[in-house]
């Protein structure tokens, strides 16, 4: 679709220093969008969190603010990023529920909620950015809602007046600009006229599903009443002594309006009423004590009107005008409307358009269907604040751009870090107001961008991002500065005293290569980055690329995927009135664009350290685990006699198992090509195995739902293997280790897949021809699925039963033996209770799959393990020493603890950082080292905690950690031959150990005889109010893990024997058993009083045990070395 042609230059001469002095320039947040943390610090509930969990249906991706990008705990880092971007200033609002939980001031101030604004508040100071508080961004107290429905009555003017005279007192001695409400037509409109947003209102002939509503009057008394409780909050403001030249307003969200046909009077006409109803509506009686004439001519009795005394308190109630701008639209007049079903929209008398009488747009469409690009408008509006009402002065509140990543495109192929589009958008309307200032003589006095990160975009959810922060909502909320954000760090880094130096900074004069480093930093260590290069996707993304250049000479490229607008339709549909931002309700069906692994799920790695296995913490140290000499691609291989015997072997296992026929290539089909990958497979000790190459699929451009149903296949947790392993050798029994060759390649296909002829070898004469599989290849997003379904069907076919508390281990019983497999996708591992069941199930599953039999098992999942005549010992030698080389701690002194035992450690914001990279590199691999190490599972849990932002202090611990593994390389874990059975828990809490937040650390181990089978050292999601809590809420959670272990070992061997759990405080014992106690654990989370149940039903036994035999307190906290050697 064309769109009209509009220019406007495309660089600034001397970036900041082109502005006036004193100039603003920030970026701008809501609470509920950014703060999460809903039911921390005594926050009460706001119509938001209400309407998003009862009605989440409304939600495109069914979210809510309940975490939102965890401002609440993160904002010292954010407010870095602020000041790393060179911003002055950041707009910012108060959750009228988090400072009083109950919506009126009489019913208590929660002290907690003010602190953390005063702890915001003093660290934006303390980084000399100016705040700008709003008020009001929507998030009406549900407890006012449920008593006299909120902005509708009247009586929530005195309790707004009290609650920002509550602001102005506790907050105004540091804060001087101030806004009272944002965006009220949108709260207005979306939530009582189309009932898009909370609370939901509106007529049945708007909206048949809505439950409650009057459309055309509502939304009229609703303004009404947020006007007159601004004018009582701004005569409050006035008389505060706490505030000094303090600055008031309201944020309002014009669009701009041009006529659908500039020759027709009415569509001109109708554009000056459509500017009424949208900025008019709540600026002009601030101005001039009412409402526009034609809003009282249209709407008649419906709209308020406004007594003498409240004319006058509004009158001049505004000491600046805040302008939030996104786009602009054609309007065109109409005649008819029906009397009998009023709305907002049709009292305006006008339609908006997205195109105008020849079809054009009014400009680029910017990332969603709604959005143009066109800073003109934002000019024309300021230029119609200044000749309509006196040239007030105006803060650019909000302006940013927003995308919907594209469903249809390669998620591979969209790096969220290159934002050409947010780029231009910022800078052309940071030109339209240089414009607006020095040629039209408007007082523009700062500028917000929306947003400084990617936010819940309340009906959209996660999926449209404005932020200049990409957030990673599938990898713990990680942020990364995505190219907007370095520009304006570039832009504004010039001071007013340098303007005569400054030089042009312009999106078309910026070098892609001046942000390689930054970029590099900021997503390297990113997993879809790491999918993307072993799923061999970089060949595909050549060709018109935005290059990254590496620090160490290398490149990596990335593409941003298009999004292509195909839409024939010119009226815009009457359920997307709000507009252009998501605050003004936009209506999205796409979900939220999150960063993807290869195998199409999230690697959601835990905070902190649990003792579990996932394929994340394998895939992060997998550069260690690399050989060299191992092949890049085919035509490396291919001048190797062994390599490539080792790609023919390959293709004969395909060919005799019939998993493809080459057929004619079929029209509009999707073609999967291949690739080949090279492993050279070593043993425990360090020699040569075998090479393996493996043929794999490019499954990356499959589509769930589309090109297959279910990716899922369970596989063996590390704890689990432990746990067989300690009880096979309790028991004398002996631990067998086979492998299915080319495992997936027995997996039947439900759906029709093609695949390309793998490089090398294509039949001659037939290289356009593909093949058809029947079975699954590697790469496959459905192959694990298919292959763990074929093995199901052939273990359950062989008598065994598949665990309910373990879905990857299965078991064969009679009266007289017991034989246990647990399945890692292809490795099988194997033990009962003689060696002849052992050797059946070996010729039985060589009858069915081409198998490798490894014999007694010797290395398993990077895993050392010794069967010896006393015993089986685990350990994981050889790759502790890995650690010490590609760490090039190999030759340092040992060390006798991981961690001193008086280190304080914290985030030590005032440090110099070190480099992040190599930091989370080392924590990557000493987090695998733990599932052998439980003596290291404090020091590196705890470290875990600082990978986004790693300090001097933090790599001296972590250096520490390494001196004290290059002592104790040969540790692990030793299972008696014939030792006890018994299961012995010990649960453990230290008590405000972080530094910076007084959480506390959780640990629990729970032995098999004398040796740990499972282990667990977490930070405390809450803070403990005492030691007895935190050691409660630490009981809890080993009681959980008793339960599963107590009721898988009664799967496997029938016995129901309940587990003992140690503690070594008292009180919480009693709590455990005592009812009487429940005034000291009625504020504790319900979800902690579990073990009460498991104790009173007699599942568990609990009992005391002295501090000095407590075995967790190496998993809670840093022990001197006697009692660590203990």
């Amino acid at each position: 679709m064309t769109h009209l042609q509009r220019t406007y230059p495309t660089s600034m001469s001397k970036g900041r220093a082109s502005f006036p002095k004193g100039f603003l320039f920030g970026t701008a947040s809501s609470s509920y969008q950014y703060e999460g943390a809903v039911t921390e610090g005594a926050r009460g509930q706001s119509m938001w969190d209400h309407f998003s969990n009862r009605f989440p249906h409304r939600i495109s991706d069914s979210s809510d603010g309940n975490v939102a990008v965890d401002f609440f705990h993160r904002y010292k880092e954010d407010i870095k990023r602020m000041k790393d971007i060179n911003m002055d200033s950041f707009r910012l609002s108060i959750a009228w529920p988090r400072v009083l939980p109950y919506g009126k001031r009489e019913r208590g101030v929660s002290e907690e909620g003010i602190k953390f604004y005063n702890d915001v508040i003093d660290e934006l100071l303390a980084n000399e950015i100016t705040p700008l508080v709003t008020i009001f961004h929507w998030d009406t107290p549900q407890d006012l809602e449920d008593e006299y429905g909120g902005f509708l009555s009247e009586q929530i003017i005195d309790d707004f007046r009290d609650y920002a005279s509550l602001c102005f007192e506790r907050f105004g001695d540091r804060v001087s600009l101030w806004c009272t409400l944002n965006e009220p037509w949108v709260y207005s409109v979306a939530g009582y006229d189309t009932g898009r947003k909370a609370p939901g209102r509106c007529s049945k002939y708007v909206n048949g599903a809505s439950v409650a509503g009057m459309s055309g009057y509502e939304a009229y008394i609703v303004s009404h009443n947020l006007l007159l409780a601004h004018a009582e909050a701004v005569e409050v403001f006035r008389k505060c002594d706490n505030i000094k030249n303090g600055q008031i307003g309201i944020a309002h969200n014009p669009l701009w309006y041009e006529p659908y046909d500039p020759t027709d009077p009415d569509d001109v006409e109708g554009c000056d009423r459509a500017m009424d109803f949208m900025i008019g509506w709540h600026h002009h009686p601030t101005v001039y004590g009412d409402y526009p004439e034609t809003m009282k001519k249209s709407c008649g009795d419906r709209l308020p009107s406004f007594t003498p005394e409240q004319s006058k308190k509004l009158i001049g109630s505004c000491d600046y005008v805040g302008i939030n701008y996104y786009s602009s639209l054609f309007v065109k007049s109409i005649k008819e409307v029906d009397p009998t079903q009023p709305t907002w929209r049709t009292d305006q008398r006008v339609d908006w358009m997205k195109t105008n009488i020849d079809g054009k747009q009014i400009a680029k469409q910017g990332g969603s269907e709604w959005s143009f690009t066109y800073p003109t408008g934002l000019r024309n509006i300021l230029k119609y604040m200044k000749n309509s009402y006196d040239n007030p002065r105006i803060l650019i509140t909000e302006n940013g751009y927003g995308e919907v990543a594209d469903q249809s495109q390669n998620l591979f192929m969209y790096n969220p870090s290159i934002d050409t589009e947010r780029l231009e958008y910022i800078e052309g309307h940071i030109h339209a107001i240089h414009q607006a200032i020095f040629e039209d003589g408007v007082r523009v006095e700062g500028y917000y961008v929306w947003s400084l990160l990617d936010n819940f975009e309340w009906n959209s959810g996660y999926g449209v991002r404005y932020g200049l922060y990409y957030i990673d909502y599938k990898d713990g909320l990680r942020r990364y500065p995505k190219m907007s954000a370095l520009w304006l760090k570039e832009f504004l880094k010039f001071d007013q005293e340098e303007e005569e130096e400054s030089c042009s900074v312009s999106t078309k004069e910026v070098k892609k290569e001046s942000y390689g480093k930054q970029l590099l930093c900021s997503v390297q260590d990113s997993h879809f980055l790491h999918s993307i290069k072993d799923s061999g996707a970089l060949p595909a993304v050549l060709g018109s690329l935005f290059v990254v250049t590496a620090t160490v000479g290398t490149s990596l490229f990335f593409k941003r995927s298009k999004h292509e607008q195909n839409n024939n339709e010119d009226h815009v549909d009457q359920d997307e009135e709000e507009g252009v931002n998501d605050d003004q309700d936009v209506d999205q069906e796409a979900e939220p664009q999150h960063v993807v692994t290869r195998y199409g799920r999230a690697i959601n790695k835990p905070r902190y350290l649990n003792d579990y296995v996932l394929l994340a913490d394998i895939e992060s140290v997998k550069l260690l685990l690399t050989v060299d000499g191992e092949p890049e691609n085919y035509y490396e291989a291919a001048s190797s006699r062994e390599w490539v015997d080792a790609m023919e072997s390959e293709l004969d296992s395909i060919v005799r198992n019939n998993t493809w026929e080459l057929v004619d290539k079929p029209a509009g089909v999707k073609i999967i090509g291949l690739k080949w990958n090279f492993k050279i497979k070593k043993k425990a000790d360090g020699s040569l195995n075998k090479n393996k190459a493996r043929l794999v699929a490019k499954g990356y451009v499959q589509e769930q739902g589309v090109d297959f149903e279910d990716a899922f296949a369970p596989v063996a947790r590390i704890e689990t293997i432990r746990l067989l392993i300690a009880f096979a050798a309790t028991r004398g029994w002996e631990i067998h280790h086979l492998d299915v060759k080319t495992a997936f390649l027995n997996g039947d296909l439900n759906e029709v897949v093609y695949v390309s002829q793998p490089d090398g070898f294509a039949k001659k004469g037939e290289e356009n021809r593909v093949y058809r599989l029947y079975k699954a290849l590697y790469g496959l997003r459905q192959a694990p699925r298919a292959w763990n379904m074929k093995l199901d069907q052939v273990l359950k076919a062989m008598n065994f039963e598949r665990c309910l508390k373990e879905t990857s281990v299965y078991l064969k019983k009679n009266d007289k033996d017991l034989l246990i497999i647990a399945i890692y996708v292809d490795d099988l591992f194997v033990t009962g209770s003689s060696r002849k069941i052992i050797d059946q199930f070996k010729e039985d599953m060589s009858r069915r799959f081409e198998m490798s039999d490894l014999g007694k098992l010797t290395y398993y999942l990077g895993i050392e393990v010794i069967q010896g005549a006393d015993g089986i010992k685990i350990k994981q030698e050889g790759y502790a020493k890995g650690i010490l080389l590609d760490t090039k701690m190999d030759t340092c002194n040992s060390t006798h603890v991981p961690m001193e035992s008086n280190l304080k450690i914290s985030k030590a914001e005032s440090e110099k950082e070190i480099n992040a990279t190599e930091y989370r590199r080392a924590i990557g691999c000493l987090r695998y080292l733990v599932h052998t190490r439980p003596d290291l599972a404090f020091s590196v849990g705890v470290l875990s905690r600082y990978m986004q932002s790693p300090r001097e202090s933090h790599g001296q611990a972590i250096k520490h950690v390494l001196r004290y593994i290059k002592g104790t390389t040969n540790m692990g874990l030793f299972f008696k031959k014939n030792g006890s059975r018994e299961i012995i828990g010990y649960s453990d809490s230290s008590h405000n150990i972080d530094v910076d937040d007084g959480r506390s650390t959780s640990g629990h181990v729970f032995y098999l005889g004398s040796s740990p089978i499972t282990w667990t050292s977490q930070k405390q999601p809450t803070v403990a109010l005492s030691s007895c809590e935190a050691e409660f809420m630490a009981a809890t959670e080993a009681a959980k893990q008793a339960i599963w272990l107590k009721e898988l070992l009664k799967e496997i061997q029938s016995l129901d024997k309940k587990i003992t759990l140690r503690i070594d405080n008292k009180s919480v014992l009693a709590l455990t058993k005592n009812p009487v106690f429940h005034g000291r654990s009625k504020h504790i989370l319900k979800k902690y009083h579990f073990i009460r149940e498991c104790v009173e039903n007699d599942h568990i036994e609990v009992e005391h045990v002295p501090g000095a035999e407590q075995k967790a307190n190496i998993l809670t906290k840093p022990l001197a070395r006697i009692k660590f050697k203990k």
